[in-house]
């Protein structure tokens, strides 16, 4: 879930863009942002934009669980969440607290282009990028796509795979016999560390 946008991490203005890029208009996205919030909230205070128990009690709709959203078909009971709306944010954002930040080195090419409305191009130069190393900051990331991420700092999260593991390459070869032939490479992320022949 770190490559997806976490609800309780990215501010209002920035979830705001995100709905605008995704062709939702800020008078809905508010709306959504709010009623998301007074959904998962322990109180029935409204927020200016959202919606409690009494809303829910006079259209006949299930009353807000005050809880976390335990499913994405959850998200369809929330005031301003209809189907086409559905569609656009299912798999993009997340509503647990597990997710501690946004991972650009996992984040798919879709979360790019719905959060900071990258063209083609731009996006082609983070997978290209990030293919050949991996982003440890934020200086990283913006010559990779030539934008500015440092209004997102706070929602980004630079996890890199410190994992060190071995591939090993087998073959038969024949000089007389036949016998068998490993190579060992080393690495730790996508950086090479090294390699043995055995």
């Amino acid at each position: 879930s770190a490559g997806l946008i976490n609800f309780f991490r990215i501010r209002k203005d920035q979830l705001i863009k995100f709905f605008e890029n995704i062709q939702i208009n800020k008078e809905q996205a508010q709306i959504i942002i709010d009623s998301a919030m007074d959904w998962m909230d322990a109180d029935d205070f409204v927020r200016q934009n959202g919606a409690e128990k009494d809303f829910y009690l006079q259209n006949d709709l299930e009353i807000p669980p005050n809880r976390l959203i335990y499913s994405l078909e959850e998200l369809l009971l929330i005031r301003g969440i209809n189907p086409d709306v559905f569609q656009k944010i299912k798999g993009v954002i997340d509503f647990t607290f597990q997710n501690r930040g946004l991972n650009p080195n996992t984040m798919p090419k879709n979360v790019f282009q719905m959060l900071f409305g990258l063209n083609e191009e731009q996006l082609n130069g983070i997978t290209s990028s990030r293919k050949r190393r991996e982003f440890r900051n934020i200086t990283m990331l913006t010559q990779s796509a030539n934008y500015n991420f440092s209004n997102y700092r706070n929602i980004f999260q630079f996890f890199t795979s410190n994992i060190l593991y071995v591939k090993i390459s087998a073959n038969m070869e024949e000089f007389g016999q036949f016998f068998l032939k490993l190579e060992l490479n080393w690495f730790r992320g996508r950086e090479s560390l090294g390699r043995d022949n055995l």
